[in-house]
């Protein structure tokens, strides 16, 4: 608990320290409209989506913090389906519905930045659903000055989660360059996303871990440059379809990002609602890939970093819902495919670039990342049953000595009386 409350202390400081200091750095406006203009891809942004994963406690807390909402004047709460629990247990997930659907669309009279917040979700499995929420901007960001904007207007303002991690180091002041603060304000722009609905609605691993994010582009002006230098991206998969290009990155920041560029006239929406609604489990393991590994890592580091004996059941429990999980989703979307030739639709028939070269690899290979995750939790499974057979054993062992010495004296006793 004193840990917790230092690191929020030394978080606001960095955050205070943060705001200062790029008051008092002269140029760094200029150098973001430089860089504006010299951007080769020149697009708008027009939503962000932040993913989320909840079970049916979490939905529960969800609508009742958007109830909480409809009580302030400078909110509207528009479609609101569902009902807040009162004294009876409402159920909101119903495990045989994939399609995506509407929760709320929350409007902001007095936010400078945010016009509108739409909550959607699909379900993930019979027990959990994917979140969405989806923000809509009242100014099209088109330059690095209304990102740094942004920031600047939101950042001192918010009560911080703990998911802040990397770069609360006050190294970061010492010697600081434009460069550095241009990378770092990207970062914080999402974050402050997040923030906004651990503050004001309900994540259940929004205040802990960094959510998937969905960047929605629109291409000014496309031509044979841009195709050329979206699919040469440094780092990131390029997938292209169909004048649609989405650049994949879990390499260099600390949650899944997906920036999805459209040459459409018009701005557009998140697409990859869509790709939960049909795809389930297998699109979810590559959005949340580190979560799940975290999750994994986390369990057996116990058992195979220290001298932990004991098995605890909680983790035998945890691997047989995940299995289990994967393996009805697994079966459930293999069902589909065989019964609908159209289940895909056309969220399917991507092709992969990596560094202009062509390579035959879609977005989603399903069941790649199933099996993989299958293949783990089987593995680790496997592994602790086998501790927990040692264990029994061991307790078997110890019974029967214990049987035998009380045995033994019981003879001595009758010998001696």
């Amino acid at each position: 608990m004193i840990n917790k409350i230092k690191y929020k202390i030394h978080q606001d400081n960095f955050i205070e320290k943060y705001y200062k200091k790029i008051q008092s750095i002269s140029g760094y406006t200029a150098f973001l409209k430089h860089v504006s203009k010299k951007d080769p891809i020149q697009s708008e942004l027009s939503n962000i989506a932040l993913y989320d994963v909840l079970d049916n406690d979490g939905m529960t807390k969800l609508i009742k913090s958007i109830y909480k909402l409809k009580k302030r004047r400078n909110i509207e709460v528009h479609h609101l389906n569902y009902r807040k629990k009162n004294l009876r247990k409402l159920n909101y997930i119903n495990s045989q519905k994939y399609n995506w659907a509407s929760i709320v669309k929350l409007k902001f009279h007095d936010d400078k930045w945010i016009r509108e917040v739409n909550i959607l979700y699909t379900n993930l499995n019979d027990s959990e659903i994917i979140i969405q929420y989806d923000f809509n901007f009242k100014v099209v960001l088109n330059n690095y000055v209304k990102v740094h904007d942004f920031v600047m207007d939101n950042i001192i303002n918010l009560k911080l989660p703990y998911f802040l991690t990397s770069y609360i180091d006050d190294k970061f002041f010492d010697n600081v360059k434009y460069i550095d603060i241009f990378s770092l304000e990207y970062e914080l722009f999402v974050d402050i996303l997040q923030t906004f609905i651990t503050n004001n609605l309900y994540s259940k691993h929004g205040n802990r871990y960094k959510l998937p994010v969905e960047y929605s582009y629109r291409i000014k002006r496309h031509n044979k440059r841009k195709d050329r230098i979206l699919k040469n991206s440094f780092l990131q998969l390029c997938y292209y379809k169909e004048g649609m290009y989405i650049l994949y990155n879990n390499f260099l920041r600390e949650r899944a990002e997906f920036e999805v560029y459209s040459r459409s006239k018009y701005l557009t929406k998140p697409i990859l609602l869509e790709y939960f609604s049909k795809y389930s489990m297998e699109f979810y393991l590559i959005a949340f890939n580190d979560f799940e590994t975290n999750q994994l890592e986390k369990r057996m580091r116990k058992y195979l970093n220290s001298n932990k004996k004991n098995i605890n059941s909680n983790d035998l429990k945890w691997f047989i819902v995940k299995i289990k999980q994967l393996t009805e989703e697994k079966s459930r979307i293999i069902t589909n495919l065989k019964s609908n030739s159209d289940f895909s639709g056309d969220i399917l028939g991507w092709e992969l670039y990596v560094n202009n070269q062509k390579w035959e690899e879609d977005f989603l290979q399903f069941p790649k990342k199933i099996d993989h995750f299958l293949d783990k939790y089987n593995q680790n499974f496997d592994y602790l049953k086998s501790l927990s057979t040692v264990q029994n054993d061991r307790i078997i062992i110890w019974v029967t000595l214990i049987t035998l010495a009380l045995t033994v004296a019981g003879i001595l006793i009758s010998i001696i009386d």
